[in-house]
């Protein structure tokens, strides 16, 4: 079972990072406060590798890799981000248009669009 303590957001981000003291690029995969999931395209990493990611412009994130397989990696920061950074990375739907409403049925899932007459039958 997933014992996470922090919630996780997607995200497919690429930041720059020092990873064994060679700058790379990392895709940023997930993102929690206290870690994230990346995959890295040059080099050979294994666990306890040191990591800084830079989530520019809000913050950097210094950490270790806690597992690896192939190029995909996890990351445990060493102290966590503050949650207005993860949230402004992580994955949110377009809004809907101005003219357009979300919505939604009891279940919260989203409704389509009415289909049928576009005016009032009543010609008011």
């Amino acid at each position: 079972m997933d014992q996470r303590v922090s919630k996780r957001f997607v995200v497919d981000i690429e930041f720059d990072a020092q990873l064994s003291d060679k700058s790379c690029l990392a895709l940023v995969y997930d993102l929690s406060r206290d870690g994230c999931m990346i995959e890295v395209q040059d080099g050979e990493f294994e666990s306890g590798d040191r990591i800084v990611l830079d989530f520019r412009p809000l913050a950097r994130a210094a950490g270790q890799l806690v597992w690896c397989i192939g190029r995909s990696c996890g990351v445990q920061f060493n102290e966590p981000l503050h949650t207005s950074v993860v949230e402004e990375f992580g994955f949110r739907p377009d809004p809907p248009g101005f003219d357009e409403a979300w919505l939604r049925d009891r279940f919260g899932r989203a409704v389509s669009k009415a289909r049928g007459r576009s005016r009032s039958f009543l010609n008011l």
